[in-house]
């Protein structure tokens, strides 16, 4: 399946696979989704989700936003998410409050994937969902 270029209406910023000039566009590519750990310390479970990255709202309406670097949580991992500041308060401060759940996010499905299991395998965490 061959990807159709989209014209390039966004100044600054591209979705990682979206971008009509592949590798040789100078812009920063953020990702349209990014995977997350979450900790439900209410029911004593580990599980995975994916979220939608406000940027990309953020972009396609034209509004210039401070993006935030935030680090992988996979401790092996030196890779970092890009998400706007706000998504970054509210996953990190607002999510915990609202729902008494710890959301850790991840640059990949990998990292997700080996987070899950670090946490499956530490019999003094939490059980995993599936």
């Amino acid at each position: 399946m061959s990807v159709v270029p989209i014209p390039c209406m966004i100044r600054g910023l591209c979705m990682v696979n979206a971008c009509n000039q592949g590798s040789t566009c100078s812009k920063r590519r953020v990702p349209l989704t990014f995977p997350a750990v979450i900790v439900d310390r209410k029911n004593r479970t580990v599980y995975g989700e994916i979220y939608l990255n406000y940027a990309v709202d953020e972009m396609m309406a034209g509004h210039q936003t401070r993006l935030a670097q935030v680090p992988c949580f996979n401790p092996g991992c030196t890779h970092t998410i890009l998400m706007t500041s706000n998504e970054k308060r509210d996953l990190l401060l607002s999510f915990d409050e609202k729902y008494d759940k710890t959301a850790l996010p991840v640059c990949s499905a990998a990292c997700q994937m080996e987070l899950l299991e670090m946490y499956r395998k530490n019999p003094y965490l939490f059980q995993s969902k599936n």
